[in-house]
């Protein structure tokens, strides 16, 4: 199959070949990404199969005038260089501070440290997802002041944060510097310090670390709304996470849940997930809601879908 580069800015790869409405847009392709042409799919469109960050390779539809052809090239011959990863570890402020609970708005960097706090039970699938309720309605969105909006801010990353760690996951709220990387690639120890060698992750750069480091902490990527759900209902902890067109302007991250006797995903007629159950906080504070697809509007750059198993 011959070998292609994304010339736009942007390129959404879509489950069918038709613009004329988002809710098929499987990924959103950056500028230089490459792609292979399986077919031709009428005069404009043409079927492609891309490696995605974070995720196995995928296949849609592009339009193809935003795709330009690039000469084959020789597999390198060189000794690849030791994987960073192998050096990268979960990183945290410090954990366990009594002062950090959802009741207070300080300390919104650090871990929730209220003792007693809830984890997720993975004895079983059913255990799992109800511990997993029981973590939302612990974390109480709506109601604590942990994450309760601004006038100018709104707190969906370190809900998604609380979320996560409560279940287990690492996602950062703190994250390495650039130097600090390079340090441990070297294998030196360092020091944890705020605005030396980690700084806060805001909405959007938490989609570029999942694409960066999000398998190697366990995360991997899918394209389907139907296996992002039914993952969620197996107990799985599951994120959607978007990058605001404009950098200036906040990104968004919720949780998908599982679905129980009270809380359902939205669904087409032949059962098939139409919008699946989500956690949130932001400019609304929301424990659940199935009635947005909130990253497929045009406020969103990019986006994932992602599983931790």
């Amino acid at each position: 199959m011959s070998k292609y580069k994304v010339t736009a800015n942007e390129l959404r790869l879509r489950s069918t070949p038709n613009s004329q409405t988002n809710r098929n847009i499987v990924a959103v392709l950056s500028n230089g990404q490459l792609v292979e042409k399986i077919a031709n799919a009428g005069t404009d469109w043409w079927e492609v199969r891309v490696q995605l960050s974070g995720g196995p390779a995928a296949t849609g539809y592009v339009a193809n005038r935003y795709l330009e052809a690039i000469p084959s090239q020789s597999p390198p011959t060189s000794t690849p260089a030791p994987i960073l990863a192998n050096y990268v570890t979960p990183v945290h402020l410090q954990e366990n501070r009594g002062n950090v609970t959802r009741k207070v708005t300080t300390g919104r960097a650090y871990p929730l440290g209220e003792p007693n706090r809830p984890s997720r039970d993975r004895s079983s699938v059913a255990a799992a997802c109800s511990s997993i309720h029981n973590i939302i309605n612990w974390l109480n969105v709506e109601q604590s002041a942990r994450y309760a909006p601004t006038s100018s801010s709104t707190y969906c990353n370190i809900y998604a944060h609380d979320y996560c760690y409560l279940n287990g996951v690492f996602l950062p709220r703190v994250w390495w510097t650039s130097r600090a990387l390079i340090e441990l690639n070297h294998m030196h120890q360092v020091p944890v310090q705020y605005g030396q060698t980690v700084n806060e992750m805001n909405a959007n750069s938490l989609l570029r670390w999942f694409l960066e480091w999000g398998d190697d902490f366990g995360w991997r990527r899918v394209f389907d709304l139907n296996e992002l759900q039914a993952e969620a209902n197996r107990g799985k902890v599951c994120i959607i996470s978007g990058r605001n067109a404009n950098e200036n302007s906040s990104g968004h991250i919720c949780a998908v849940v599982p679905e129980n006797n009270l809380q359902k995903t939205t669904r087409h007629a032949d059962g098939s997930v139409r919008i699946p159950l989500q956690s949130q906080a932001g400019r609304v504070n929301k424990k659940y809601f199935n009635n947005s697809l909130w990253w497929l509007t045009r406020t969103f750059a990019d986006f994932g879908y992602f599983v931790h198993d």
